[in-house]
């Protein structure tokens, strides 16, 4: 059996907000990074269900996880500075010698949804018609698919150069 500090080190350690739940759904225990998060302490949070900062929110998720043993989802957080945060969460239920727990794993994604929406403000609102990654459209805007005549999912599932032929072979020299 693996040593239980390795465990309370991770806990502890995690870049990722925990949170553990009793069976009513009340905290027990959070990580330092869940504070650092939300800005609740331990104290603040004891005896109190994640509703504090889901809201109505918490009651639907507690329901999924106990009808499908997990939820995963985006989920709005009010910080304990009132402020609201976008965080991608991942919670499921734990039974330990008979007892049952409720664990919740938040990470902060605010930046993502900023950088995809800086991203598509850029695709849609540019001369940009497409973009490419991986040698597949990632995206194609309105105007790509008028001109091309493809619909926005046909155009996902094929290659560039199945539109595209290179002016030069690559890896030949004249």
């Amino acid at each position: 059996m693996i040593d239980k500090n390795i465990f309370e080190e991770i806990f502890n350690k995690s870049l990722n907000s925990i949170g553990i739940l009793d069976e009513e759904g009340k905290y027990l225990l959070i990580n330092k990074a869940h504070g650092d998060l939300l800005g609740y302490t331990l104290e603040d949070l004891t005896g109190k269900t994640p509703e504090i900062h889901l809201k109505d929110r918490f009651n639907q998720i507690l329901k999924d996880i106990k009808e499908k043993g997990y939820f995963s989802g985006e989920v709005e957080c009010i910080t304990k500075d009132r402020r609201k945060l976008s965080c991608f969460l991942s919670a499921y239920k734990v039974v330990i010698n008979g007892k049952t727990y409720y664990v919740g794993i938040k990470t902060d994604i605010a930046d993502l949804k900023e950088n995809a929406c800086l991203i598509d403000t850029i695709t849609k609102e540019t001369n940009f018609g497409f973009a490419i990654y991986k040698d597949k459209f990632l995206y194609v805007n309105p105007y790509f698919i008028e001109i091309t005549g493809f619909q926005e999912d046909e155009i996902k599932n094929i290659y560039v150069w199945e539109i595209f032929e290179f002016p030069y072979n690559i890896g030949t020299s004249n």
